[in-house]
């Protein structure tokens, strides 16, 4: 039988992991944010335009998928309402959210490849002030990083969303969906 004391200890210790995922969720939040030229607080937001709700998405997928909620006898995946209470969406929205992302990602190989990279920056952990670059192009015809660039198909943020909130300067694979979708 465990005394009181460590009983109260072992609460306290789960409470400090507790909190500390709940940054983490706030830093992939903003990672994905960054990444889709948004801020975090227009990701809780409710802007419906498609590509603020597919990083919205994104933003669920990611932290469902990749963080875990401790508990007293270990690790949980984050559930359905805790990723809703990060996002400020009820677990049904999530569901919807994940769900979609994940069939999305199955079908399409250039999704996949942005949900990969997203994920990429998060376990390089990237924090959410830090410039996202994707493939920028040099003189010499190569990205920044020596590869050759590929054009920016990855979304990737070459600078701060617009303080007025109008939207992303860059809106990546999402927005070349939706020109697409759009006839633009």
């Amino acid at each position: 039988m465990t005394r009181p004391n460590e009983e109260t200890a072992a609460r306290a210790a789960v409470r400090r992991l507790q909190a500390a995922q709940v940054r983490e969720a706030e830093r992939v939040i903003g990672v994905v944010a960054r990444y889709y030229g948004y801020g975090p607080a227009q990701l809780r937001g409710r802007g419906r335009r498609s590509d603020l709700a597919e990083a919205r998405q994104v933003a669920m997928y990611v932290v469902r998928r990749s963080l875990h909620w401790p508990t007293s006898t270990g690790n949980a995946p984050f559930s359905l309402e805790r990723v809703g209470a990060v996002l400020g969406r009820d677990h049904a929205t999530v569901a919807y959210g994940v769900g979609a992302v994940a069939t999305r990602r199955g079908r399409d190989p250039q999704f996949r490849r942005l949900i990969d990279e997203v994920l990429e920056l998060i376990d390089r952990g990237y924090e959410d002030d830090e410039t996202i670059v994707s493939g920028h192009e040099t003189d010499d015809g190569e990205g920044t990083d020596g590869r050759e660039d590929r054009g920016n198909r990855g979304g990737g943020v070459t600078g701060d969303a617009p303080a007025d909130g109008a939207g992303p300067r860059h809106r990546g694979v999402a927005g070349q969906h939706a020109a697409i979708r759009e006839g633009r």
